[in-house]
């Protein structure tokens, strides 16, 4: 077997079924992992889980087992392609059409989940895979179940004192740890952030430091799209605001109804040539040392915003955003008016 993946709890290994005569992924527990109780049950509700929900856009999982030694593992479709992370990573922000079609597939999947009351409780670029399907260029398959929350079992496999997720894609009521208010609408939230970043380029909340990362999450409201990336229909920025709101009963009913008025608002009219000088914008800062949110602040300052303006809207600390506009001036990425900066 050779590894060719590996997450928070367990890694992947591709592997030939004797069996079914044909490759495989097999998912085991991480060795940096201690083989706890709780994580053998966690590999179990998600083999479970995976095997309940039989959707297309949903990895197919096709055993579970536990070794002699105990050590529990999946075996799941052998998928080909790379994940929506490593897809933003090197084209964002991404085409408005493949956005479209990459939300209503996730949507499809987990309003299946919903109906049958797990919430994944940690979708983020990382667990979406896009592969090549007959006549889909990106074919998502969703993953990793290991931390999902079954509603209907009210038995808690972790200590609910503990943050179960990834802090920068939990929706405020999760990243407070109020699991009691975890439900479908943390999933919605997470998919509105996914859409963000695929169409910014930027992850608002996103922070090397924990805490820091959380107090984002739970206070900071999310730029509008369109201010980043013009092209955007000012119709995206509500149906965005309204699913991200801090409050869930503000959100949209389920994640079916945030993906049709995506849709809806996707298809409004936008301006070609804001299109077109932003994708060229961002293709030239691809070839400097500059951050997304470096990008970010360049594309705004053509627009004669002062320094305090965009300080205020990248959500940056003034230490971060000096060194940052120090670095953009040192490498030549941008030039700015003395006078605008002292303010």
């Amino acid at each position: 077997m050779k590894p060719i993946g590996e997450g928070g709890m367990g890694v992947v290994y591709e592997a030939e079924h004797l069996r079914l005569h044909r490759n495989v992924a097999v998912k085991v527990l991480s060795p940096h992992s201690a083989p706890r109780p709780e994580l053998i049950e966690r590999f179990r509700q998600e083999a479970e889980i995976i095997s309940r929900l039989e959707h297309p856009h949903v990895v197919t999982i096709f055993d579970f087992d536990v070794t002699e030694q105990a050590e529990p593992y999946l075996v799941l479709e052998l998928l080909h392609g790379e994940t929506l992370e490593q897809r933003i990573d090197r084209e964002a922000p991404l085409a408005l059409e493949d956005v479209v079609r990459i939300i209503t597939q996730v949507a499809s999947a987990l309003s299946v989940a919903h109906d049958a009351s797990v919430v994944h409780r940690d979708l983020k670029p990382a667990n979406i895979f896009l592969t090549d399907a007959p006549g889909e260029p990106a074919f998502v398959k969703l993953l990793d179940f290991g931390i999902s929350k079954n509603l209907r079992n009210g038995r808690r496999i972790t200590d609910e004192r503990f943050l179960v997720g990834t802090p920068e894609y939990m929706a405020p009521e999760q990243a407070c740890g109020w699991s009691d208010l975890v439900d479908a609408r943390c999933d919605q939230y997470a998919l509105a952030l996914v859409a963000y970043e695929m169409l910014t380029g930027t992850q608002p909340f996103a922070h090397e430091d924990l805490t820091i990362a959380l107090r984002r999450v739970t206070n900071l409201n999310v730029t509008p799209g369109s201010w980043i990336a013009p092209w955007i229909p000012s119709e995206l920025d509500c149906v965005l605001r309204r699913a991200l709101s801090k409050i869930p009963a503000v959100r949209y009913g389920d994640v079916m109804e945030f993906s049709r008025e995506f849709v809806s608002a996707a298809r409004q009219p936008t301006s070609f040539l804001a299109r077109r000088v932003f994708m060229n914008r961002c293709s030239a800062l691809r070839a400097l040392p500059v951050s997304p949110r470096a990008a970010f602040l360049l594309s705004r300052i053509d627009d004669g915003m002062t320094v305090a303006d965009l300080l205020d809207i990248a959500a940056m600390r003034p230490i971060e955003a000096l060194r940052l506009l120090v670095n953009l001036v040192s490498c030549g990425a941008a030039r700015f008016d003395a006078a605008n900066v002292t303010r």
